[in-house]
């Protein structure tokens, strides 16, 4: 076995195991912790599942296309973020599908750069081509991904409203929070 002189500050190997088993061990710690907190239903997989539609992968890669035929799906899950006009939004779907896109083969782009491209897509009268569909892309993606904004502010107003202060307004509370 050759050794190779170590550097200062690099891991012996069983160090390095051993922190990949720590972070082996979190991560699977989290995993059932998410799960314990969010309803992982059957309704739940299947919302999730249709988000994958926004990945660059769905839309550049020929084989994950054939998976999402019709954005349908994603107006049942989400009624009230996607537009009325389903047909609208479908026939965008299938012809954004059929786009060629001028990215470098071997790296796909990340999600924000595909969908500023999509966004600058312009039709011959330079009008927009995917004016639903990019609407419908944004505010999917300005869904939180999860509850820290809410927490962070019930921890302002429990700091806010102590025993002493138990009879400050609302309106006090607002314009507290808001300085």
């Amino acid at each position: 076995m050759i050794r190779r002189k170590r550097e200062i500050g690099e891991l012996e190997e069983e160090q390095l195991k051993n922190v990949y088993l720590k972070c082996k061990e979190f991560y699977m710690e989290a995993a059932k912790q998410i799960l314990k907190r969010f309803p992982f239903d059957d309704k739940a997989r299947q919302a999730l599942k249709c988000l994958k539609m926004q990945n660059p992968k769905a839309i550049l890669d020929l084989e994950i296309k054939k998976k999402f035929p019709s954005i349908a799906d994603l107006h049942y899950f989400f009624p009230k973020i996607c537009p009325n006009n389903i047909t609208e939004l479908d026939r965008e779907w299938r012809m954004l599908r059929n786009v060629d896109f001028s990215f470098n083969q071997n790296k796909t782009p990340d999600i924000i750069d595909l969908w500023k491209h999509v966004q600058e897509l312009r039709n011959g009268d330079e009008s927009q081509t995917f004016p639903t569909l990019c609407e419908l892309v944004k505010k999917l993606l300005c869904l939180p991904h999860s509850s820290t904004a809410v927490e962070r502010l019930f921890s302002a107003i429990n700091i806010m409203k102590t025993k002493l202060r138990n009879i400050i307004s609302t309106t006090a509370i607002k314009e507290v929070l808001h300085t």
